[in-house]
């Protein structure tokens, strides 16, 4: 199953300004999610809004939560499952 994943966290808790934080967060996150069962299909980030969103794929929320546990700190994470939006359009108009 495809998820997208939204972290957001504010300008008070944003490690940037840290190294220590920093690697213990986002530096760490990475590697946690490459050692788990969870399939990184993209990550992206839009840095003035202290957000980073992601697009996964897994089928098991345990493996899901083990690797983000780097940045569940750092603020709050949304998990939205996701579908290709076309494929969809065409199945509900050739029903």
């Amino acid at each position: 199953m495809l998820l997208h994943i939204t972290h957001t966290h504010t300008e008070h808790t944003c490690p940037i300004d840290n190294p220590e934080g920093m690697q213990s967060s986002f530096g760490a996150l990475f590697p946690s999610i490459a050692a788990s069962s969870v399939t990184l299909v993209g990550a992206w980030v839009d840095q003035l809004a202290h957000q980073m969103f992601f697009v996964i794929e897994s089928d098991d929320i345990t493996a899901i939560q083990d690797a983000f546990r780097p940045i569940t700190d750092a603020g709050t994470i949304r998990i939205q499952p996701v579908g290709d939006a076309a494929a969809r359009v065409a199945q509900i108009m050739d029903s």
